[in-house]
């Protein structure tokens, strides 16, 4: 039998969900040192709030897993990212409307 040992690190949580942000990078030139940043990135997170390990919760990929693959089928993703894209676009029309005042 295969199995797979690590320490559980305690993750950082945001609204009660792990998470995590890939931002992505290119590397041109070693010396001199050339680096370009992509303006986007990706966060990721958990479909349901974090519970700390558990016998009974240790098999529920969508408290503890962040991957793209496992939430979409969760029940509570719909909802979720409804809510975020709903968020996302009060915040720009406040930033928007911050910017034209100034």
């Amino acid at each position: 039998q295969k199995a797979v040992l690590q320490q559980y690190v305690e993750p950082l949580l945001l609204e009660d969900h792990k998470f995590d942000i890939r931002i992505f990078f290119v590397i041109t030139s070693v010396d001199p040192l050339v680096v370009y940043q992509y303006k986007g990135g990706i966060a990721r997170f958990s479909s349901e709030k974090y519970q700390k390990p558990t016998k009974k919760n240790v098999n529920n990929n969508n408290i503890h897993l962040t991957n793209f693959a496992v939430n979409k089928k969760s029940k509570f993703r719909v909802k979720r990212m409804l809510n975020e894209v709903l968020d996302d676009l009060a915040a720009q029309k406040h930033v928007q409307a911050f910017l034209r005042e100034k």
